[in-house]
């Protein structure tokens, strides 16, 4: 008994400011290392999503029964969907669309479950954005989708033989998006929720406050509702100015645009080449003739156009067309750039066949029996590769960065601008109203670190229990 160490600290007696000391340095680590990692890290610096998502969960917290969220939380949270509990009440109160006042009471629900409605609400969105025809702009004005959601998370959901990745199966750029995109469809498409945020909520007690400027035109702003509350925290935010885009082409709608007219493999012929645009138009009309005369003669017009859009079926992506026929069968053709050719046919039972042709006329044909195939058991759809905005950026998270950026404005002495003096005068008042609080601000940051430890450590075990 006599020999035996400490499990903590390794000492021969056990030293409760010791051991909680090297606790807190292992839970520090582990967060560096197995959560957030050195390219997480860079990401959530450059993340202006994050805080949107906490200014729109601090509005919302009374309309779903929220508790609070602090934005430390929020922030190792989504590199933890499966194993953070104040997550999973998250989702599960985001999902509920505030209908269940007692849902702290009951456990949340499991990963596995708030996952699958998640993903059946993100299917509400692609469905809506394929009958708006992928217009983004539409998207956006009619159900609040921004058009950066679709870089992101792409244009598809789960077509064909792929589905769409679980947010753990993400990476933390994508995971901050999806999560962005549904908040904003549900204050677009809730009237009830829209209207307890713009009445009700105490919008402008939550509004971002404006510390200044510096000399590279850049805005330094902070969320004062961001150190409230049970669980403080300090976060000042920089954005650069934003520069419009140079137009190639000037466009005055003043005045018609010109027919460019297309000389034909003989010279004599001279045939007028029309704007895709207006050919995409009159296909949709074609395909779905009104009782006018109008359409009478466009259809009478062009027929070629009415036949090939009914005989190609509708295009799911480029070179790729899609038709259904009879009996539940549907058959996908895609036509490479070199020539190739592959058809898939796939039956009502879940057979599928598979012909391809080269160039040189040889075909292979592939045929698949139905075994059932569940989603889980298809491969994944693969995102698009987008990086976060570097024009964001995250200068201080903590009392400690805050004094550094007043000592690097300090340093430029007798060179410090005017409007970098009114932001260094800001950025010190910013100090002196924090300060009282600095014990306040380390303690909640340990105690949220070591609760997500333990979620982290939970969900551990129950992988390793048979």
């Amino acid at each position: 008994m006599g020999n035996k160490r400490c499990s903590i600290c390794g000492e021969k007696e056990h030293n409760s400011r010791t051991c909680s000391s090297v606790e807190e340095r292992k839970i520090v680590e582990w967060e560096q290392t197995e959560v957030m990692g050195a390219e997480n890290m860079l990401q959530l610096k450059h993340m202006p999503e994050i805080p949107m998502l906490e200014h729109f969960l601090q509005m919302t917290k009374d309309y779903l029964h929220l508790k609070e969220i602090p934005i430390f939380t929020l922030e190792r949270s989504i590199m933890l969907p499966r194993e953070s509990s104040q997550f999973a009440y998250l989702m599960t109160c985001l999902l509920s669309f505030g209908h269940n006042k007692d849902i702290y009471k009951h456990p949340p629900l499991s990963y596995s479950d708030w996952s699958e409605r998640l993903e059946k609400r993100i299917g509400e969105i692609y469905e809506a954005f394929f009958k708006l025809k992928k217009d983004r702009r539409k998207m956006f004005k009619q159900k609040g989708v921004q058009p950066k959601f679709f870089d992101v998370l792409g244009e598809n959901f789960r077509f064909r033989a792929r589905r769409f990745p679980k947010l753990h199966e993400m990476n933390y750029y994508q995971r901050a998006w999806l999560l962005l995109g549904f908040c904003d469809y549900l204050l677009k498409t809730r009237p009830s929720l829209k209207k307890r945020v713009f009445d009700v909520a105490p919008v402008s007690e939550l509004r971002a406050v404006t510390l200044g400027v510096d000399d590279a035109s850049c805005t330094y702003y902070h969320f004062p509702s961001f150190a409230e509350g049970k669980n403080p925290a300090v976060r000042v935010y920089k954005i650069a100015k934003w520069i419009p885009p140079k137009l190639d082409v000037e466009y005055n709608p003043r005045i018609p645009k010109p027919i460019h007219l297309s000389t034909s493999e003989s010279e004599d012929e001279i045939s007028v080449k029309l704007p895709e645009w207006f050919i995409r138009r009159k296909k949709s009309e074609a395909a779905n003739p009104k009782p006018s005369s109008r359409a009478k003669s466009w259809v009478s017009e062009f027929p070629d156009l009415v036949k090939a859009t009914k005989e190609e079926g509708e295009t799911l992506i480029e070179g790729e067309t899609e038709k259904e026929e009879e009996g539940g069968e549907r058959e996908t053709v895609k036509e490479g750039e070199g020539g190739e050719r592959e058809t898939v046919k796939e039956g009502e039972g879940g057979e599928r066949e598979t012909v391809k042709e080269e160039e040189g006329g040889e075909r292979e044909t592939v045929k698949e029996e139905g075994e059932g195939e569940t989603v889980e058991d298809l491969p994944l759809q693969p995102l698009p590769e987008v990086e976060p905005d570097k024009t964001f950026e995250c200068v201080a998270d903590s009392l400690d960065s805050l004094r550094e950026l007043v000592k690097h404005f300090e340093s430029k002495g007798s060179e410090l601008s005017y409007t970098e003096t009114a932001l260094l005068r800001k950025l010190k008042a910013l100090i002196e109203e924090l300060e009282p609080s600095e014990y306040k601000l380390l303690k909640s940051t340990r105690s949220l670190r070591t609760q997500l430890h333990a979620d982290f450590m939970k969900f551990q075990q129950k992988l390793t229990t048979p």
